[in-house]
């Protein structure tokens, strides 16, 4: 596979995985080609997707009806119906955005409590969007009585992945709490990471040439890639595929370095692959990107 200038510059390293599934129970198995579902499709190729109940399009779908994009008029009642198909799957992109219809009102009643639902489940999933969401919630005792240390506790996640939101509520919400409070929002911060670790504990990674710098970064590829796979059935798949994570933690230059066989393991390989949010890469990262090989192999 050729590369390009920036992947030249990228780090090498191999994540080797055996995955213990994490059954997302889709209603409707989705045709192989809907594995491409990505923000840029049109809307012929998502609409089908998403009838067919693939998770990644029913998002994308409300995503359209949300802003009336793709020939589509604007119609919040819609979006909310296509976001909760694929929340219900337990899509976390869309479990936030139906999170934020509850918090504004947008397509549905305003319901803080609700709202606070749909962006815990996302949250506990990883999103950081959620996470930073969850914890302004928490900061003004909307949808959940006022909660200083788990308002710290979300933005400090959040801001873990990135988000300069979550950074700025996390030193606002710092300025009015003891050191006692802020210790314990740091511990809870902890046991987070720690379950996210033990539902995973059954993985046999391998890391081959791999520098040592940046361990928790590491880490949280294997973790954010963890969350997005949802393969549950019964079979001995191995893919591997090779991506770019970039400064903006985003992968990029996706590919087979080998496939299963099966074509709907290896689509939900990628689509584990697309679905994953890294977080920005630490400042003083040496280079440009991450060349990463990650291989999907369930046991059993």
């Amino acid at each position: 596979m050729g590369q390009n200038q920036g992947m030249k510059k990228a780090l090498l390293f191999v994540l080797a995985l055996a995955v213990i599934p994490v059954g997302v129970d889709a209603q409707v198995t989705p045709s192989a080609s809907c594995a491409d579902i990505n923000g840029l499709s049109p809307l012929e190729d998502v609409r089908p997707c998403a009838e067919q109940g693939d998770a990644e399009a029913q998002y994308r779908l409300g995503r359209m009806y949300a802003i009336g994009s793709g020939s589509l008029p604007e119609d919040f009642v819609e979006s909310v119906r296509w976001y909760r198909l694929a929340a219900e799957q337990g899509h976390g992109g869309a479990q936030t955005s139906l999170g934020f219809r509850y918090r504004y009102g947008r397509g549905v009643p305003e319901d803080d409590v609700e709202a606070v639902r749909w962006f815990r489940l996302a949250s506990e999933q990883g999103n950081a969007e959620a996470q930073y969401s969850l914890g302004t919630l928490y900061a003004g005792g909307e949808g959940v009585p006022e909660d200083h240390v788990r308002a710290y506790m979300w933005f400090n996640l959040a801001a873990a992945q990135g988000n300069e939101d979550a950074e700025s509520g996390k030193a606002g919400i710092e300025r009015r709490m003891t050191r006692e409070q802020i210790a314990e929002a740091q511990r809870l911060s902890t046991e987070w990471y720690e379950r996210l670790e033990e539902a995973g504990e059954d993985l046999n990674v391998r890391l081959e040439g791999l520098r040592r710098d940046y361990p928790q970064y590491y880490n949280n590829i294997i973790r954010q890639i963890q969350r997005c796979f949802g393969w549950s059935a019964a079979g001995n798949w191995q893919t591997t595929l090779a991506f770019t994570v970039g400064r903006d933690g985003l992968a990029s230059d996706i590919d087979f370095l080998t496939r299963s066989g099966n074509t709907a393991f290896d689509s939900e390989a990628m689509g584990a692959v697309d679905c994953a949010r890294f977080g920005e890469l630490p400042e003083d990262y040496p280079v440009e990107g991450v060349r990463v090989n990650f291989t999907f192999s369930p046991s059993g």
